[in-house]
């Protein structure tokens, strides 16, 4: 048995009978738990001297029969409200039924649906958000200081992790029952979720796991699910499938994933004080509007520990795309957006501006109107601005192509941040771009996030903490234009070297996956494209080429490099390299680095590739560990052939899988 597996058996034996994701065994229906705070509201409104159960069961009859319902009609049944938030007890017991106290939560329904609450469809976000926010175990428990001491989760996002993480893994974003009933629902913190998804994963394998965990079936309650199943985002199928994530709330769901563990330390602080979450819980926040600014600087700093202006710079191939690539992923998720600079790129691009915009009428017929178009910077900004909670990030390639202080024209000036992340200076708005701003924000209603970075009358504009720019840039292109000083000086900048990409490929035994991409050296012979690039490198050297026009392992796209085809590596090195060294890096040398008769033209130079790399030059080339042509094809092919069973293999694994399911 999978040590794992036996460790979670011998956790499971030792918990006492409902130690899990407890919740009363009361009806959880959310739209009946607004009528139980009614009832309660009711009862301290009109300062009732009578017994809360005798006044509760008679109001509650009273409005089935008026309003034909089904709502409980004992008054211990409203215990589920405080777990939504739709009540609280000003002294914390959470048992004084006759002292419980309405919420904003429970107002704004009440507001929206004239007490029907079984208007559901009224006030379904809301629903939504109160499950969300479940907490297990806060004060509301009565055994939060005992059997349920040790569980300090949100039921809900943990869930949803493991549906998203199931879902990128397998295709599918669902678990059956028993998977959550003896996996999921025994777990006490949000950093377990690994080890949950292994033991789902393993127990796929080996269904048989489920024979020894039935015998605990009674200590497990699983009466949350209840809870779940009134989620949109959910979907309640059969016993087999039974917990499944609707396709169209994938992305609504990563993004409060996302928000949650981009606040992580703030929940986890949080846990530490139940009145902190009691606090959150009856407030009309959520996971992503949650913070007061102070909060929001000081955790999004925490979570991304990058330069908010952070410039790639090396020679070209070096990778400075793939890294900013991988960075991006990492802290941002999918929450950027990406931008290439040229010679005719403006300020109108990048910031906005007025363009014609074509108008239907009311009379059917076309005109033409001039509307203020946001470019990708002010775009991205608002959205970092109204999802204070979430870090955005904008990708600049090639920022050296484009006049920078054309394009950044006004908003260079916030480009200087303080220790928070913040601009150190804002700026004041044009009328335009005021009026744009008065479309997009409710000028009565901003928030406190709102006000800070672009004012209570939406007059200026600052770059707020959760707001990032990073860049590549290559000065060995012909055509750049060169960033001054004082822009230099905002930014900065990472140097990725000539072999950095290849030596971080290495792999313990020191091989890299830049060793296995071949190409035609000769008639005869394979050689390896890495050794053939520090050849040229060496030679480039000597005639006292600068760094930043050598050639990076990269130069020749991954997509090409990972095909192995002999011919496509050969033809991208003689098209693209040679004609680098030709016309660009070598154009001021080609005597020095080429032999006589080699080079008088591209189209002999190519020829003479063609026939033997290593002849083409001045210099004396050997290219070591070269492979017989034959040898080297059966090698490539022998590889091919085996990836290719593995992924036969991996096919039939997933579709075995979905067959078991």
């Amino acid at each position: 048995m999978n040590t794992l597996i036996k460790k979670h058996l011998e956790k499971i034996e030792k918990q006492e009978k409902l130690e899990c994701w407890y919740i009363v065994k009361q009806d959880t229906t959310f739209w009946k738990q607004c009528y139980c705070a009614y009832i309660f509201e009711k009862y301290n409104d009109i300062n009732s001297q009578e017994n809360i159960e005798n006044f509760f069961e008679k109001e509650a009859k009273k409005l089935n029969e008026e309003r034909n319902l089904d709502i409980p009609t004992n008054h211990r049944a409203g215990k589920v409200a405080f777990y939504y938030g739709l009540i609280t007890d000003p002294e914390k017991k959470y048992r004084q039924y006759n002292k419980s106290v309405v919420t904003s939560v429970y107002k704004k329904i009440k507001e929206l649906t004239n007490t029907q609450f079984e208007k559901v469809e009224l006030y379904e976000d809301i629903m939504i958000k109160q499950i969300e926010k479940m907490y297990i175990s806060s004060e509301i428990d009565e055994k939060s200081k005992d059997l349920r001491s040790k569980f300090q989760i949100f039921p809900i996002i943990f869930l949803y992790k493991i549906l998203l993480e199931l879902g990128k893994g397998t295709g599918k974003y669902e678990i059956s029952y028993d998977e959550y009933r003896y996996f999921l629902s025994v777990q006490e913190n949000y950093s377990d979720f690994l080890n949950t998804l292994l033991l789902i994963i393993e127990s796929r394998e080996n269904p048989e796991i489920f024979e020894n965990l039935k015998k605990y079936k009674e200590k497990l309650d699983s009466r949350l699910v209840n809870v779940i199943e009134q989620l949109n985002s959910i979907l309640m199928i059969n016993k087999s499938v039974f917990i499944s994530l609707k396709s169209e709330k994938i992305k609504y769901v990563e993004e409060i994933v996302r928000a949650f563990e981009d606040n992580i330390q703030y929940f986890e602080k949080s846990n530490e004080s139940d009145y902190n979450y009691i606090n959150f819980l009856i407030s009309n926040h959520d996971f992503k509007r949650n913070f007061n600014s102070n909060t929001i600087e000081k955790n999004l700093k925490n979570s991304t520990n990058k330069p908010h202006q952070r410039i790639f710079f090396g020679a070209p191939g070096t990778g400075k795309s793939y890294l900013l690539n991988e960075d991006a992923k990492k802290y941002f998720g999918n929450d950027y957006e990406r931008v290439t600079f040229h010679p005719n790129y403006m300020y109108g691009n990048f910031i906005g501006t007025f363009k014609p915009f074509p108008v239907k009428l009311e009379d059917g017929k076309e005109t033409i109107m001039y509307k203020y178009i946001p470019g990708v910077l002010l775009r991205l900004l608002i959205k970092a601005i109204k999802n204070a909670t979430t870090n955005h990030l904008l990708i600049i390639e090639e920022i050296n192509r484009a006049n920078t202080a054309a394009v950044f024209g006004d908003f260079f000036q916030l480009l200087d941040r303080n220790d928070n992340g913040e601009s150190e200076y804002g700026i004041a708005v044009s009328e335009d771009l005021k009026l744009y701003l008065e479309e997009e924000f409710d000028k009565n209603n901003l928030t406190e996030n709102e006000k800070r970075y672009l004012g209570e009358n939406l007059d200026k504009i600052t770059l707020p903490p959760n707001f990032y720019i990073w860049a590549t840039m290559n000065s060995a292109d012909q055509g750049v234009m060169p960033l001054d000083t004082a822009f230099k000086r905002r930014w900065e900048f990472e140097y990725t070297g000539i072999d950095d990409a290849y030596n971080k490929s290495k792999d313990e035994s020191g091989k890299s996956e830049f060793d296995d991409y071949k190409f035609r050296a000769n008639g005869k012979e394979l050689s390896n494209w890495n050794d053939f690039r520090i050849k040229i490198n060496e030679i480039l050297s000597k005639c006292h080429v600068s760094e930043d026009k050598l050639i990076g392992p990269y130069f020749i796209s991954k997509s090409i490099l990972a095909s192995k085809d002999i011919d496509k590596i050969t033809n991208a090195i003689k098209n693209k390299v040679l004609m680098y060294l030709y016309e660009d890096a070598g154009r001021q040398h080609r005597k020095r680095i080429f032999k006589e008769g080699k080079w008088e033209t591209y189209s002999k130079l190519c020829e003479a590739f063609d026939e033997n790399c290593e002849e083409i030059f001045n210099d004396k080339v050997e290219l070591p560990d070269k492979t017989p042509i034959e040898v080297g094809e059966e090698i490539i092919r022998g590889t091919k052939e085996e990836e290719k069973i593995q992924e036969n293999e991996t096919e039939i694994t997933e579709n075995t899988e979905s067959i078991d399911e």
